[in-house]
């Protein structure tokens, strides 16, 4: 298999260290840019000054990438040289990356506090919505429950084919076999049929994708139910 075929596998940590990386250049893209809108009418002097301070906070001399508006300031005095040669600071001689700046090492830290608090509303959105979800279901498995009990009441005296007809005609009105749950009273008639495939099943309707086949020991105790005997019976009492 080349390189090119290989699959793809997700890596949780690359992704987050990514996004973190996006998230910090952006937020030093803004700071900067704040930054000058605050700072474009100050004094050379002033933005003098701040250079200083600068670099007694970093403890050494900042090239224009590690202070916050070092772009700006360069463009003021055309190099970077006649800024320090203002401010009477020597010329930097180390080196530093733009992410290996103490300002991109200080706003990493804040996107991942950032980072972290959205991940954990998020989280708290998801499990708030699963949960609401969950109670739906649950009212709305209660209610048929409730429904079918009430139904259940109102129709026990109705003999089997009576609701084996019952079933065909909300078959017609549905216009596919139908669930329990689509049928007021199902839950009643799968019980009293022992389930709902041989409710189906007895009514000569399909079974609907994700109903199983009734299983033998479910057929037995339907017939033995239909005859009046207990299953486990000689054979010859489950005859319908």
């Amino acid at each position: 298999m080349s390189k090119k075929d290989k699959p793809h596998y997700f890596d949780p940590q690359k992704w987050k260290q990514q996004k973190l990386e996006a998230m910090t250049d952006a937020a030093v893209r803004q700071k900067n840019a704040a930054f000058v809108a605050a700072h474009r009418s100050d004094t050379d002097e002033q933005l003098i000054a701040y250079v200083r301070q600068s670099a007694q906070e970093l403890g050494h001399t900042p090239y224009p990438r590690e202070i916050f508006g070092g772009a700006m300031i360069y463009e003021r005095f055309g190099t970077w040289s006649k800024v320090l040669n203002a401010a009477g600071l020597p010329y930097p001689t180390h080196k530093v990356s733009e992410r290996g700046c103490r300002i991109y090492r200080q706003t990493m830290k804040e996107q991942v506090r950032v980072f972290d608090k959205l991940r954990a509303e998020k989280m708290e959105t998801v499990q708030a919505a699963s949960a609401e979800r969950n109670a739906a279901v649950q009212a709305e498995k209660q209610a048929r429950i409730e429904r079918d009990a009430r139904w259940g009441e109102a129709h026990g005296d109705m003999t089997d084919d009576e609701i084996l007809e019952y079933l065909r005609t909300c078959a017609e009105a549905l216009g596919h076999a139908p669930y329990s749950y689509e049928v007021e009273g199902g839950r009643y008639i799968a019980e009293r049929f022992v389930s709902w495939s041989i409710a189906l099943t007895e009514a000569k309707l399909p079974l609907p994708k994700g109903i199983q086949k009734p299983r033998r020991e479910q057929k037995l105790a339907f017939l033995a139910r239909k005859n009046g005997c207990q299953p486990g019976n000689p054979p010859e009492t489950y005859t319908g």
